[in-house]
């Protein structure tokens, strides 16, 4: 049983490059510039704490958007993995290993805002792929220092409150 419309297409295929592809047109370097911007994209939302199943989620949605609804999404805790089955080439198999940091709420907005154009077709992959790298490259919000002054500031203001008023007295 095939998942093509009645016009014989994939219904959640996209251009990609700004040309109209098949499923089974679609060229091998194609193939690969849009798993590896979804492999990016979920890399960029394990990084900043999103659960597993949200970045499946998002990556199954972006990959189908692009005309590769047959790919198979797996995120585990700090690993992402993404393999295409193709009757012609073979297997495309990606695998990438995630370093946990500092959730970046802001990233995840953004990506967000990025999912939802690529799914509505208004952007094609070299757009996609430009946008996520814009976001990616973007400075942390808030600064380190400054984070860390909030940190001593507030433990300052426990341990004087503590000190002042006194446990028994709270």
């Amino acid at each position: 049983m095939s998942d093509t419309g009645a016009s014989g297409r994939d219904p959640g295929l996209r251009p990609l490059s700004g040309q109209q592809h098949t499923a089974g047109a679609l060229d091998r370097d194609e193939v690969l510039k849009v798993l590896t911007f979804s492999l990016g994209v979920g890399e960029t939302m394990l990084e900043s704490s999103v659960a597993t199943s949200d970045v499946e989620d998002a990556l199954r949605r972006l990959t189908a958007a692009y005309g590769l609804g047959r790919c198979e999404v797996s995120v585990t805790l700090n690993v992402i993995s993404l393999c295409l089955l193709q009757p012609v080439d073979g297997p495309i198999t990606l695998v990438k290993v995630v370093d946990i940091g500092e959730p970046r709420l802001d990233r995840i907005a953004q990506l967000a805002h990025l999912s939802r154009e690529v799914e509505a077709g208004r952007l094609d992959i070299d757009q996609a792929v430009r946008s996520a790298d814009e976001i990616r490259a973007r400075p942390q919000g808030v600064h380190r220092a400054i984070r860390l002054l909030a940190l001593v500031v507030s433990t300052w203001a426990w341990v004087v409150t503590m000190v002042w008023v006194g446990p028994g007295r709270m």
